[in-house]
Protein backbone atom coordinates (compact mmCIF):
# COMPACT_ATOMS: atom_id res chain seq x y z
CA UNK A 1 0.00 0.00 0.00
CA UNK A 2 1.11 3.55 -0.75
CA UNK A 3 0.11 6.51 1.40
CA UNK A 4 -0.01 9.93 -0.23
CA UNK A 5 0.30 12.58 2.47
CA UNK A 6 -0.26 16.30 2.02
CA UNK A 7 0.22 19.08 4.51
CA UNK A 8 -3.05 20.40 5.94
CA UNK A 9 -4.06 23.54 7.75
CA UNK A 10 -3.42 23.99 11.44
CA UNK A 11 -5.95 22.16 13.51
CA UNK A 12 -6.25 21.42 17.21
CA UNK A 13 -7.05 17.75 17.59
CA UNK A 14 -7.64 14.96 20.08
CA UNK A 15 -6.02 11.59 19.33
CA UNK A 16 -6.85 8.42 21.23
CA UNK A 17 -3.74 6.30 20.91
CA UNK A 18 -3.81 2.48 21.02
CA UNK A 19 -3.41 0.56 24.25
CA UNK A 20 0.18 -0.02 25.31
CA UNK A 21 1.41 -2.97 23.25
CA UNK A 22 4.17 -3.72 25.75
CA UNK A 23 1.78 -3.92 28.69
CA UNK A 24 -0.98 -5.72 26.82
CA UNK A 25 1.34 -8.47 25.53
CA UNK A 26 2.58 -9.12 29.07
CA UNK A 27 -0.95 -9.08 30.49
CA UNK A 28 -2.14 -11.59 27.88
CA UNK A 29 0.67 -13.97 28.80
CA UNK A 30 0.09 -13.62 32.55
CA UNK A 31 -3.66 -14.14 32.15
CA UNK A 32 -3.08 -17.17 29.89
CA UNK A 33 -0.83 -18.77 32.52
CA UNK A 34 -3.34 -18.27 35.35
CA UNK A 35 -5.84 -20.71 36.85
CA UNK A 36 -9.18 -19.01 36.24
CA UNK A 37 -10.54 -16.20 34.11
CA UNK A 38 -9.00 -12.74 33.71
CA UNK A 39 -10.56 -9.67 32.11
CA UNK A 40 -8.45 -7.08 30.27
CA UNK A 41 -10.15 -3.86 29.17
CA UNK A 42 -9.23 -0.92 26.89
CA UNK A 43 -7.70 -3.34 24.40
CA UNK A 44 -6.53 -2.32 20.92
CA UNK A 45 -5.90 -5.04 18.35
CA UNK A 46 -2.88 -5.02 16.07
CA UNK A 47 -0.96 -7.76 14.28
CA UNK A 48 1.46 -8.15 17.20
CA UNK A 49 -1.36 -8.46 19.74
CA UNK A 50 -3.26 -10.97 17.58
CA UNK A 51 -0.10 -13.07 17.29
CA UNK A 52 0.36 -13.15 21.06
CA UNK A 53 -3.28 -14.18 21.48
CA UNK A 54 -2.86 -16.96 18.92
CA UNK A 55 0.28 -18.33 20.59
CA UNK A 56 -1.37 -18.39 24.03
CA UNK A 57 -4.33 -20.22 22.52
CA UNK A 58 -1.89 -22.76 21.06
CA UNK A 59 -0.66 -23.32 24.63
CA UNK A 60 -4.16 -24.04 25.94
CA UNK A 61 -5.67 -20.69 26.93
CA UNK A 62 -9.26 -19.96 25.91
CA UNK A 63 -9.53 -16.34 24.80
CA UNK A 64 -12.69 -14.47 23.94
CA UNK A 65 -12.09 -11.26 22.00
CA UNK A 66 -14.55 -8.42 22.55
CA UNK A 67 -14.55 -5.13 20.68
CA UNK A 68 -12.15 -3.57 23.19
CA UNK A 69 -11.75 -6.26 25.86
CA UNK A 70 -10.38 -9.74 26.37
CA UNK A 71 -11.69 -12.52 28.58
CA UNK A 72 -8.98 -15.12 29.10
CA UNK A 73 -9.37 -18.51 30.77
CA UNK A 74 -5.86 -19.61 31.49
CA UNK A 75 -4.13 -22.98 31.32
CA UNK A 76 -3.32 -22.91 35.02
CA UNK A 77 0.46 -23.03 34.78
CA UNK A 78 0.37 -26.22 32.71
CA UNK A 79 0.88 -25.27 29.06
CA UNK A 80 -0.20 -27.99 26.61
CA UNK A 81 0.55 -27.81 22.91
CA UNK A 82 -2.49 -27.75 20.65
CA UNK A 83 -0.28 -28.12 17.61
CA UNK A 84 3.32 -28.99 16.84
CA UNK A 85 3.71 -25.91 14.63
CA UNK A 86 3.56 -22.36 16.04
CA UNK A 87 3.50 -19.32 13.74
CA UNK A 88 5.00 -16.01 14.86
CA UNK A 89 5.24 -14.02 11.61
CA UNK A 90 7.19 -10.87 12.66
CA UNK A 91 6.42 -10.47 16.37
CA UNK A 92 9.72 -10.62 18.27
CA UNK A 93 8.02 -10.10 21.64
CA UNK A 94 5.59 -13.01 21.11
CA UNK A 95 8.45 -15.29 20.05
CA UNK A 96 10.88 -14.36 22.82
CA UNK A 97 8.24 -14.37 25.55
CA UNK A 98 6.83 -17.72 24.42
CA UNK A 99 9.94 -19.86 23.88
CA UNK A 100 10.55 -20.62 27.60
CA UNK A 101 6.83 -21.34 28.13
CA UNK A 102 6.75 -23.63 25.09
CA UNK A 103 9.71 -25.54 26.46
CA UNK A 104 7.75 -26.34 29.65
CA UNK A 105 5.57 -28.71 27.61
CA UNK A 106 8.58 -30.97 27.04
CA UNK A 107 7.29 -31.65 23.52
CA UNK A 108 8.87 -31.07 20.14
CA UNK A 109 7.55 -27.92 18.45
CA UNK A 110 8.41 -26.15 15.22
CA UNK A 111 8.59 -22.36 15.46
CA UNK A 112 7.89 -20.57 12.16
CA UNK A 113 8.73 -16.90 11.61
CA UNK A 114 8.91 -14.30 8.91
CA UNK A 115 12.22 -13.66 7.17
CA UNK A 116 13.18 -10.53 9.13
CA UNK A 117 12.38 -12.06 12.53
CA UNK A 118 14.42 -15.13 11.59
CA UNK A 119 17.35 -12.83 10.80
CA UNK A 120 16.97 -11.03 14.15
CA UNK A 121 17.20 -14.38 15.88
CA UNK A 122 16.96 -15.73 19.43
CA UNK A 123 20.67 -16.17 20.10
CA UNK A 124 20.44 -15.78 23.89
CA UNK A 125 18.06 -18.73 24.13
CA UNK A 126 20.18 -20.78 21.73
CA UNK A 127 23.16 -20.31 24.04
CA UNK A 128 21.24 -21.01 27.26
CA UNK A 129 19.42 -24.06 25.90
CA UNK A 130 22.60 -25.59 24.48
CA UNK A 131 24.27 -25.28 27.89
CA UNK A 132 21.44 -27.37 29.37
CA UNK A 133 21.25 -30.02 26.67
CA UNK A 134 17.99 -28.79 25.17
CA UNK A 135 17.41 -28.67 21.43
CA UNK A 136 16.85 -25.27 19.81
CA UNK A 137 18.02 -25.61 16.24
CA UNK A 138 17.58 -23.22 13.35
CA UNK A 139 15.51 -24.24 10.35
CA UNK A 140 14.80 -22.59 7.00
CA UNK A 141 11.98 -20.49 8.46
CA UNK A 142 12.50 -20.60 12.22
CA UNK A 143 13.60 -23.09 14.86
CA UNK A 144 12.84 -26.55 16.21
CA UNK A 145 12.49 -26.69 20.00
CA UNK A 146 12.65 -29.86 22.09
CA UNK A 147 13.40 -30.40 25.76
CA UNK A 148 12.09 -29.07 29.05
CA UNK A 149 13.54 -25.95 30.63
CA UNK A 150 15.03 -26.82 34.04
CA UNK A 151 15.13 -24.69 37.18
CA UNK A 152 18.49 -23.33 38.26
CA UNK A 153 20.90 -20.47 37.68
CA UNK A 154 20.88 -18.70 34.32
CA UNK A 155 23.48 -16.23 33.10
CA UNK A 156 21.94 -14.26 30.25
CA UNK A 157 23.44 -11.61 27.98
CA UNK A 158 21.51 -8.38 28.61
CA UNK A 159 23.12 -6.39 25.78
CA UNK A 160 20.85 -7.65 22.98
CA UNK A 161 17.29 -7.36 24.28
CA UNK A 162 15.48 -7.41 27.62
CA UNK A 163 12.82 -9.65 26.02
CA UNK A 164 14.95 -12.72 26.77
CA UNK A 165 15.02 -11.80 30.45
CA UNK A 166 11.27 -11.23 30.43
CA UNK A 167 10.65 -14.60 28.78
CA UNK A 168 12.63 -16.41 31.48
CA UNK A 169 10.93 -14.42 34.25
CA UNK A 170 7.52 -15.54 32.98
CA UNK A 171 8.34 -19.27 32.78
CA UNK A 172 10.66 -19.95 35.73
CA UNK A 173 8.01 -19.45 38.48
CA UNK A 174 6.15 -22.50 37.13
CA UNK A 175 9.07 -24.89 37.73
CA UNK A 176 9.41 -27.07 40.82
CA UNK A 177 12.55 -25.44 42.21
CA UNK A 178 13.88 -21.92 42.65
CA UNK A 179 15.90 -20.16 39.94
CA UNK A 180 18.11 -17.13 39.49
CA UNK A 181 18.90 -14.99 36.47
CA UNK A 182 22.19 -13.11 36.34
CA UNK A 183 22.14 -10.45 33.65
CA UNK A 184 25.64 -9.95 32.30
CA UNK A 185 27.02 -7.19 30.10
CA UNK A 186 25.15 -3.95 29.57
CA UNK A 187 21.45 -4.33 30.44
CA UNK A 188 19.63 -2.56 27.60
CA UNK A 189 15.92 -1.66 27.76
CA UNK A 190 15.95 -2.52 31.46
CA UNK A 191 12.68 -0.61 32.09
CA UNK A 192 10.90 -3.24 29.98
CA UNK A 193 12.05 -5.96 32.38
CA UNK A 194 10.67 -3.82 35.20
CA UNK A 195 7.39 -3.67 33.32
CA UNK A 196 7.38 -7.47 33.16
CA UNK A 197 7.93 -7.72 36.92
CA UNK A 198 5.08 -5.27 37.53
CA UNK A 199 2.65 -7.41 35.51
CA UNK A 200 3.91 -10.59 37.22
CA UNK A 201 3.30 -9.03 40.64
CA UNK A 202 -0.23 -8.10 39.56
CA UNK A 203 -0.78 -11.79 38.74
CA UNK A 204 0.55 -12.93 42.13
CA UNK A 205 4.06 -13.96 41.04
CA UNK A 206 6.95 -13.17 43.39
CA UNK A 207 10.09 -12.01 41.58
CA UNK A 208 12.86 -10.23 43.44
CA UNK A 209 15.75 -8.26 42.07
CA UNK A 210 19.03 -7.18 43.59
CA UNK A 211 21.30 -5.38 41.16
CA UNK A 212 21.42 -7.49 38.00
CA UNK A 213 20.30 -10.69 39.72
CA UNK A 214 16.66 -11.84 39.70
CA UNK A 215 15.53 -14.46 42.19
CA UNK A 216 12.46 -16.47 41.18
CA UNK A 217 10.81 -18.93 43.56
CA UNK A 218 9.49 -22.13 42.04
CA UNK A 219 6.08 -23.79 42.49
CA UNK A 220 4.25 -20.48 42.08
CA UNK A 221 0.81 -20.00 40.55
CA UNK A 222 -0.48 -17.18 38.38
CA UNK A 223 -3.70 -15.67 39.69
CA UNK A 224 -6.45 -14.27 37.45
CA UNK A 225 -6.86 -10.49 37.48
CA UNK A 226 -8.76 -7.59 35.94
CA UNK A 227 -6.98 -4.64 34.39
CA UNK A 228 -7.36 -1.62 32.14
CA UNK A 229 -4.55 -1.00 29.66
CA UNK A 230 -3.28 2.60 29.46
CA UNK A 231 -2.34 4.25 26.18
CA UNK A 232 0.91 3.43 24.40
CA UNK A 233 3.55 6.08 25.08
CA UNK A 234 5.61 4.95 22.07
CA UNK A 235 2.65 5.68 19.77
CA UNK A 236 1.91 8.99 21.49
CA UNK A 237 5.46 9.97 20.54
CA UNK A 238 4.53 10.30 16.86
CA UNK A 239 1.84 12.86 17.65
CA UNK A 240 4.14 14.65 20.09
CA UNK A 241 6.63 14.92 17.21
CA UNK A 242 3.94 16.06 14.80
CA UNK A 243 2.81 18.78 17.23
CA UNK A 244 6.41 19.95 17.56
CA UNK A 245 7.01 20.16 13.80
CA UNK A 246 3.60 21.44 12.68
CA UNK A 247 2.83 23.89 15.47
CA UNK A 248 -0.54 22.19 16.03
CA UNK A 249 -1.94 21.50 19.48
CA UNK A 250 -2.55 17.77 19.86
CA UNK A 251 -4.36 16.45 22.93
CA UNK A 252 -3.48 12.83 23.76
CA UNK A 253 -5.67 11.42 26.55
CA UNK A 254 -5.17 7.95 28.08
CA UNK A 255 -1.47 8.56 28.73
CA UNK A 256 -0.95 7.58 32.36
CA UNK A 257 0.81 10.23 34.44
CA UNK A 258 2.49 7.49 36.49
CA UNK A 259 3.34 5.39 33.43
CA UNK A 260 5.86 2.58 33.88
CA UNK A 261 6.54 2.47 30.14
CA UNK A 262 10.11 3.20 29.10
CA UNK A 263 8.89 5.49 26.32
CA UNK A 264 7.22 7.87 28.78
CA UNK A 265 10.56 9.69 28.55
CA UNK A 266 9.16 11.21 25.34
CA UNK A 267 7.77 14.01 27.51
CA UNK A 268 11.26 15.16 28.44
CA UNK A 269 12.76 14.50 25.01
CA UNK A 270 10.13 16.46 23.09
CA UNK A 271 10.82 19.42 25.41
CA UNK A 272 14.53 19.18 24.57
CA UNK A 273 13.66 19.61 20.89
CA UNK A 274 11.66 22.76 21.69
CA UNK A 275 8.15 21.36 22.13
CA UNK A 276 5.69 22.21 24.88
CA UNK A 277 4.04 19.53 27.01
CA UNK A 278 1.11 20.37 29.28
CA UNK A 279 -0.35 17.83 31.68
CA UNK A 280 -4.12 17.45 31.66
CA UNK A 281 -6.33 15.41 33.98
CA UNK A 282 -6.71 12.71 31.33
CA UNK A 283 -3.31 12.83 29.63
CA UNK A 284 -1.18 15.48 27.90
CA UNK A 285 -1.39 18.26 25.33
CA UNK A 286 1.58 18.67 22.97
CA UNK A 287 2.30 21.83 21.02
CA UNK A 288 5.15 23.15 18.92
CA UNK A 289 7.80 25.78 19.09
CA UNK A 290 11.06 26.56 17.28
CA UNK A 291 12.60 23.13 16.67
CA UNK A 292 16.10 22.98 18.06
CA UNK A 293 18.76 20.24 17.88
CA UNK A 294 19.10 18.01 20.91
CA UNK A 295 20.86 14.93 22.29
CA UNK A 296 19.21 11.70 23.41
CA UNK A 297 20.34 8.33 24.78
CA UNK A 298 18.26 5.54 23.20
CA UNK A 299 19.62 2.67 25.31
CA UNK A 300 16.34 2.18 27.20
CA UNK A 301 13.93 3.58 24.61
CA UNK A 302 14.98 2.34 21.13
CA UNK A 303 11.42 2.52 19.76
CA UNK A 304 11.55 6.32 20.05
CA UNK A 305 14.50 6.46 17.66
CA UNK A 306 12.67 6.93 14.33
CA UNK A 307 10.37 9.75 15.46
CA UNK A 308 13.22 11.52 17.25
CA UNK A 309 15.30 11.26 14.07
CA UNK A 310 12.40 12.93 12.26
CA UNK A 311 12.41 15.74 14.83
CA UNK A 312 16.16 16.15 14.35
CA UNK A 313 15.66 16.46 10.59
CA UNK A 314 13.51 19.57 11.14
CA UNK A 315 15.97 21.20 13.55
CA UNK A 316 18.54 23.72 12.36
CA UNK A 317 21.77 22.10 13.54
CA UNK A 318 23.19 18.78 14.66
CA UNK A 319 21.42 16.33 16.97
CA UNK A 320 23.31 13.44 18.56
CA UNK A 321 21.83 10.06 19.47
CA UNK A 322 23.78 7.58 21.60
CA UNK A 323 22.95 3.97 22.49
CA UNK A 324 21.61 3.60 18.96
CA UNK A 325 23.24 0.42 17.64
CA UNK A 326 20.36 -1.92 18.61
CA UNK A 327 18.09 -0.09 16.18
CA UNK A 328 19.86 -2.01 13.42
CA UNK A 329 18.25 -5.25 14.70
CA UNK A 330 14.61 -4.18 14.66
CA UNK A 331 11.95 -4.75 11.99
CA UNK A 332 14.42 -3.02 9.71
CA UNK A 333 17.86 -1.55 10.16
CA UNK A 334 16.22 1.59 11.53
CA UNK A 335 19.40 3.61 11.46
CA UNK A 336 20.18 2.74 7.85
CA UNK A 337 16.52 3.09 6.82
CA UNK A 338 15.95 6.47 8.43
CA UNK A 339 19.28 7.87 7.26
CA UNK A 340 18.49 6.82 3.69
CA UNK A 341 15.11 8.56 3.80
CA UNK A 342 16.27 11.66 5.69
CA UNK A 343 18.94 12.29 3.09
CA UNK A 344 16.08 12.64 0.59
CA UNK A 345 14.94 15.58 2.71
CA UNK A 346 18.39 17.11 2.37
CA UNK A 347 19.62 16.19 5.86
CA UNK A 348 23.17 15.18 6.69
CA UNK A 349 23.77 11.95 8.63
CA UNK A 350 26.83 10.33 10.17
CA UNK A 351 26.77 6.82 11.62
CA UNK A 352 29.25 5.48 14.17
CA UNK A 353 29.15 2.33 16.34
CA UNK A 354 26.79 3.56 19.05
CA UNK A 355 26.22 7.11 17.84
CA UNK A 356 24.09 8.66 15.13
CA UNK A 357 24.46 12.33 14.17
CA UNK A 358 21.79 14.10 12.16
CA UNK A 359 22.29 17.60 10.77
CA UNK A 360 18.86 19.06 10.21
CA UNK A 361 17.91 21.55 7.54
CA UNK A 362 15.42 23.66 9.45
CA UNK A 363 13.26 24.04 6.34
CA UNK A 364 13.06 20.64 4.70
CA UNK A 365 13.05 19.82 1.03
CA UNK A 366 10.05 17.72 -0.09
CA UNK A 367 10.99 14.40 -1.71
CA UNK A 368 8.40 12.72 -3.91
CA UNK A 369 8.68 9.09 -2.79
CA UNK A 370 9.84 7.57 0.50
CA UNK A 371 10.37 3.88 1.31
CA UNK A 372 8.75 2.56 4.51
CA UNK A 373 11.27 -0.34 4.69
CA UNK A 374 8.52 -2.72 5.89
CA UNK A 375 8.82 -1.16 9.37
CA UNK A 376 5.83 0.30 11.19
CA UNK A 377 7.82 2.85 13.16
CA UNK A 378 9.78 4.02 10.12
CA UNK A 379 6.52 4.52 8.19
CA UNK A 380 4.96 6.52 11.04
CA UNK A 381 8.06 8.67 11.55
CA UNK A 382 8.25 9.48 7.84
CA UNK A 383 4.54 10.28 7.87
CA UNK A 384 5.17 12.94 10.52
CA UNK A 385 7.68 14.62 8.20
CA UNK A 386 5.40 14.19 5.19
CA UNK A 387 2.52 15.88 7.04
CA UNK A 388 4.75 18.95 7.52
CA UNK A 389 6.17 19.08 3.98
CA UNK A 390 5.20 21.71 1.42
CA UNK A 391 4.71 19.18 -1.39
CA UNK A 392 2.80 15.86 -1.42
CA UNK A 393 4.86 12.88 -0.29
CA UNK A 394 4.29 9.22 -1.20
CA UNK A 395 5.30 6.51 1.31
CA UNK A 396 5.52 2.97 -0.05
CA UNK A 397 4.92 -0.09 2.13
CA UNK A 398 2.59 1.95 4.32
CA UNK A 399 0.66 -1.16 5.40
CA UNK A 400 3.48 -1.89 7.86
CA UNK A 401 1.61 0.25 10.42
CA UNK A 402 -0.77 -2.70 10.93
CA UNK A 403 1.89 -4.35 13.07
CA UNK A 404 1.19 -2.00 15.97
CA UNK A 405 -1.21 0.81 14.94
CA UNK A 406 -3.74 -0.10 12.20
CA UNK A 407 -5.67 3.17 12.68
CA UNK A 408 -2.60 5.39 12.39
CA UNK A 409 -3.49 7.05 9.08
CA UNK A 410 -7.05 7.68 10.22
CA UNK A 411 -5.69 9.42 13.30
CA UNK A 412 -3.10 11.34 11.26
CA UNK A 413 -5.94 12.75 9.15
CA UNK A 414 -7.64 13.99 12.32
CA UNK A 415 -4.71 16.39 12.83
CA UNK A 416 -5.48 18.16 9.55
CA UNK A 417 -3.16 16.24 7.21
CA UNK A 418 -4.56 14.90 3.94
CA UNK A 419 -4.03 11.14 3.65
CA UNK A 420 -4.88 9.04 0.60
CA UNK A 421 -4.22 5.30 0.65
CA UNK A 422 -3.69 3.43 -2.61
CA UNK A 423 -3.61 -0.38 -2.64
Amino acid sequence: MRAVIRKGGKKDSLIRIPASKSLLNRMILAAAAAEGTSVIRSVTYSNDILEMISVMEDLGAVIEKGQDSLQIRGFGGRPRLRTGDIWFSDSASALRFAVPLLSLTGEKVNLHTGKRLHQRGISVYEELFQERGLCLEGTADGWTLFGKLPAGDYEADGSLSSQYISGLLCALPLLEKDSRILVRNRFVSEPYARLTCSVLHRAGIDVRREGNIYTVKGRQAYHPFEADVPGDDSQAAFFAGLALLSGNRIHVPDMAHDSEQADHVILDLIRRFGGTVRQEADGYVFSGGPVRPAAADLTDCPDLGPVLFACAAAADGESVFTGASRLRRKESDRIGAMCEELRKFGCGTHEEDEVLRIRGKGRLESPCILDGHNDHRVVMALSVLAACSDQPVVITGAEAVNKSYPAFFDDLAKTGASVTRID
